[in-house]
């Protein structure tokens, strides 16, 4: 069956305008559609381009910061490479064993700074203990050297005292027995007021193997001084005595005796009176200086005098210094010094003992 060609004509002409108006309506939307979109493409294409090359030249600014600085450090370690290898002419196998140990040893540098504290706190904690036990020795040892030489006990002194040094007059003549007491006189050493008794020692003739020192007694120190007094006043002396020093402004000496008899120890005390002072001298002489004995000057004469309620023999110098003094205590016990004081002070010790 043929076709009508005007009906296909009447489809197909697009300058028809008997189309319907819907069919207008949907084609003028789309077109318009269509260049709407076409610009907005247009436009957004033109946006994203714009974007992307700052994006483009923001990251490249970047990119070359970044590479600034990385290439900066890299290219200063490979200029330290390169001229070590052009100018010190060394390998590359030498530069990595040297960079090897560098890094070993900034490695190694702190954990060795604590040891370091440790080992010098250990060493000044030995140097202090080692110092501590040095003067603990040197103590000691002076402690020992203070003890006697043996074991034997000192007898009980007469009355209290603060100290008591020792000396051996063993082998020793009169003269230098009495010098040796002066020079301990002149170099003791004690607190204001104390009173040092001077222990004399001897080491008696023995055939024994061991010889052990004893304390001289009363009579043997007389004897060693050699003492001018009678026979009848040794004879009724004791064994104990004392020998010391009280020590005031000065070192004043003194000698202590017991007698068993008061009537001629009296006796021999005033027989002894004209050669007390030359027997003792210069140990009891005035503030240790070596003076004439006042019978060399004419003034050999004791007089009696009283002193603090004590009976007091004296013998004094042409000036009227007081050379020595002796004195009963009580019946049994003679006190001789050169000091008052010192004389006060031993009663009222020999008192309270």
């Amino acid at each position: 069956m043929p076709t009508n060609p005007n009906q296909n004509e009447k489809v197909t002409n697009p300058e028809d305008n008997t189309s319907s108006p819907d069919s207008n309506q949907t084609k003028s939307a789309v077109d318009k559609t269509h260049v709407r979109t076409f610009h907005a493409d247009v436009k957004a294409q033109r946006g994203d381009a714009t974007h992307v090359e700052s994006s483009k030249t923001s990251s490249q600014e970047s990119t070359q910061a970044t590479g600034k600085r990385e290439g900066a450090v890299v290219h200063t370690f490979k200029d330290d490479v390169q001229h070590l290898v052009r100018n010190k002419k060394m390998s590359m196998t030498r530069i990595a064993a040297l960079e090897s140990d560098r890094r070993g040893r900034e490695a190694n540098s702190a954990p060795q700074e604590e040891p370091k504290k440790t080992g010098i706190v250990v060493a000044l904690s030995v140097l202090f203990v080692v110092i501590a036990a040095v003067f603990g020795l040197g103590a000691w040892y002076l402690s020992q050297g203070q003890q006697p030489t043996n074991a034997q006990q000192l007898d009980p002194a007469l009355i209290f005292v603060e100290a008591r040094e020792r000396a051996d007059i063993s082998d020793l003549d009169s003269r230098q027995v009495v010098e040796l007491l002066t020079t301990i006189r002149r170099n003791t050493f004690s607190a204001l007021g104390s009173v040092v008794e001077l222990y004399l020692l001897h080491t008696p003739e023995n055939t024994a193997a061991k010889q052990e020192t004893a304390h001289v007694s009363s009579i043997a120190f007389l004897t060693a001084i050699d003492a001018q007094v009678p026979l009848s006043f040794t004879q009724t002396l004791q064994n104990e005595y004392m020998l010391g020093i009280h020590v005031i402004d000065e070192n004043v000496p003194f000698l202590i005796l017991k007698t068993q008899s008061y009537g001629h120890a009296f006796s021999g005390m005033i027989a002894w009176e004209p050669y007390i002072e030359s027997d003792l001298l210069p140990f009891f002489s005035p503030a240790t200086e070596l003076i004439r004995p006042a019978a060399a000057e004419g003034a050999n004469a004791f007089t009696d005098d009283v002193i603090e309620n004590i009976d007091v023999r004296v013998l004094s110098d042409a000036e009227g210094r007081i050379r020595i003094m002796y004195a009963f205590i009580d019946r049994s016990t003679i006190v001789l010094t050169t000091d008052v004081r010192t004389l006060t002070e031993l009663a009222n010790r020999l008192r309270v003992q």
